[in-house]
């Protein structure tokens, strides 16, 4: 991963909104990775091209079947001028996403290890995350206990992205900063995600 991306990713956080968490109704997950419906979360989320921050609230909303019989929770990712939609599901050990066209876009293997690594989609010519870290992580004067450090680097011929996120077992991801190229377009976006709020079952 390349410095400047690790100076920016600093540069954000420590620009980032200072104000602590909302501890009014803050409430975990009685799962190691929350995945219920009626859990939410507020993400304050900087997008650094613009250099603008927006809030975002994410939900489950309920169940679907994926083409193929699986089952899988439904959560929307609700923008202030637009909705997004994925789909959460678990086969063994792992956690995998999957945007409208089923190509999966995340994976967690739990319960996290420190230095374990998964593929996250086969199907692209390469991308992995790797677990690098294993502390108490804090955010605004909030401490996150035994959170897990994850290092992801994926491309395809055309693109290229890596991220680091901050993720708290019962609780979900606390914080990313992810990074996309597009080599045609000769285009990088760069996304800072900060937990200020979520309320689990």
């Amino acid at each position: 991963m390349r410095p400047s991306f690790f100076i920016l990713a600093i540069l954000l956080v420590l620009t980032s909104c200072k104000k602590s968490i909302n501890q009014a109704g803050n409430v975990r997950s009685a799962a190691y990775f929350p995945n219920a419906i009626g859990n939410f979360w507020k993400y304050k989320v900087v997008d650094s091209t613009s250099n603008k921050s927006v809030l975002v609230d994410v939900n489950i909303v309920g169940n679907t079947i994926l083409p193929g019989g699986q089952t899988a929770k439904i959560w929307t990712f609700t923008y202030p001028d637009h909705l997004d939609t994925s789909f959460a599901y678990q086969i063994a050990d792992t956690f995998r996403f999957v945007d409208k066209d089923l190509s999966v876009t995340n994976a967690y293997v739990i319960p996290l290890q420190l230095n374990t690594q998964w593929r996250t989609n086969p199907y692209y010519v390469f991308d992995s995350i790797q677990v690098t870290d294993n502390r108490t992580y804090n955010l605004n004067d909030t401490n996150f206990d035994n959170s897990f450090l994850l290092h992801r680097f994926g491309y395809l011929p055309n693109a290229k992205w890596n991220s680091i996120e901050w993720f708290c077992p019962k609780i979900g991801m606390v914080t990313k900063v992810e990074k996309k190229s597009f080599l045609i377009a000769n285009t990088v976006f760069v996304f800072y995600w900060e937990l200020i709020e979520f309320n689990l079952k």
